[in-house]
């Protein structure tokens, strides 16, 4: 546990009866290791310097003595308004300091262990506490001569913020734990907002029927007209499917279920599953046979997305449509080509007259779950075995 929590590592250590097994030396401070146990297992508990390098060296220092799995926690700026306390769970943080560039490739962003951060969220509800996906920000300071980062941020053209820690927070060292093979997640806790009105634009991580991340349609969590006018900085163009297309089919949906079904889906089922060559053949059936209504999203001209629906195949649910799949490629998850995509679907289910539709989704995948219901899905409570794990019927009314 590596928290920037000023003195709460200290108490929490003496409480626990903790061992102290270390001392690190910093230009600083000392900073005490402690070693406790928890349902068997060895925790290390320390407290976080604050700097992105301060940060890094300790964490370094750290993994060299044995640690392999880390849980960072802290408190948080926001861009938009959260009530004041609640948990957030970063998914990935745009990248504006240096110390990453040490450990991992130049890129804009990035991404945070989705196994650790899975184990976070299942802690978390299984307290019956709430919590909120978002993506943060590293930086080294928020008062620069330069172009200030929360303007930066609020530029960036993936405008999927939704916290803004006002000084150096654990994701500055995410690259860390992909140097040296570790979990590593964090957990922030909001303490203050730099916006004056608005709302938050969560975040979704891939789900088993959906691959890809979407902003919810609900009004409260519905990203500002900035933030739409933002993701048409790519071109984007959702047509019908056509005979020839079924090894683009064949090829988002094999890649997105790699992607977004590796910790849900018993990896030999998954191999199974995602050998290009059946797949492809399945889709040059349903195109001959023109089975159900396909859709490929576009994004610069090239196939990233695709979805497919038709009438419900469970027989008691005459009357119903079906969202069959939805995938997109996960190079541009979580900039909100998955939300267009759906939304088309959800106007041609209701165009045809269907006032209702229904979805399978694994039971495990809680964030896709909290997606459909921020969408208004409510859970069915059927059940059914699929792929090695457990899927869940969900509905809508349209």
């Amino acid at each position: 546990m590596f928290a920037f929590l000023g003195g709460y590592i200290d108490r929490c250590a003496h409480a626990a009866g903790a061992r102290q097994v270390a001392t690190f030396n910093s230009a600083t401070r000392l900073y005490p290791i402690y070693v406790t146990t928890y349902h068997g297992q060895e925790v290390a508990l320390c407290q976080a310097p604050v700097g992105a390098a301060a940060a890094a060296q300790l964490l370094d220092w750290l993994i060299s003595y044995g640690v392999r799995e880390i849980i960072s926690a802290g408190s948080c700026g926001v861009l938009t308004p959260f009530d004041e306390g609640t948990f957030l769970v970063p998914c990935k943080a745009l990248r504006d300091e240096g110390a990453s560039y040490h450990y991992a490739p130049p890129s804009r962003y990035i991404e945070i262990s989705e196994p650790a951060r899975r184990a976070i969220e299942q802690t978390i509800l299984a307290h019956h506490m709430r919590y909120q996906e978002v993506v943060t920000w590293t930086a080294s300071s928020v008062r620069r001569r330069r172009r200030s980062p929360t303007a930066k941020a609020r530029a960036a053209p993936w405008r999927r913020w939704s916290a803004l820690p006002l000084r150096p927070v654990p994701p500055s060292a995410a690259p860390l734990g992909g140097c040296f093979f570790i979990q590593r997640t964090a957990l922030l806790t909001s303490s203050a907002t730099t916006s004056g009105t608005g709302a938050a634009a969560p975040m979704n991580t891939p789900s088993p029927c959906v691959s890809t991340p979407f902003w919810p349609s609900d009004p409260k969590f519905s990203p500002s007209a900035d933030a739409k006018e933002a993701l048409m900085n790519h071109t984007v163009h959702i047509r019908s499917v056509k005979p020839g297309d079924a090894p683009q089919l064949a090829h988002i949906q094999t890649e997105s279920w790699k992607a977004a079904f590796r910790e849900i889906i018993p990896a030999g089922i998954l191999s199974e599953y995602t050998d290009p060559e059946p797949v492809t053949r399945m889709y040059e059936h349903l195109l001959t046979h023109g089975s159900a209504h396909g859709y490929i999203l576009e994004l610069d001209g090239a196939p990233h997305g695709i979805a497919w629906w038709d009438a419900a195949r469970e027989p008691d649910m005459a009357g119903t449509a079906e969202l069959i799949c939805i995938h997109s490629l996960s190079a541009h998850w979580h900039q909100g080509y998955g939300k267009l995509l759906l939304e088309k679907v959800l106007r041609d289910v209701k165009s045809a007259g269907y006032p209702s539709i229904l979805l399978w989704v694994f039971d495990a995948n809680l964030p896709a779950i909290r997606f459909y219901q921020s969408l208004g899905f409510t859970a069915s409570g059927r059940k059914r075995p699929s792929f090695g794990s457990v899927e869940e019927m969900y509905t809508k009314a349209l």
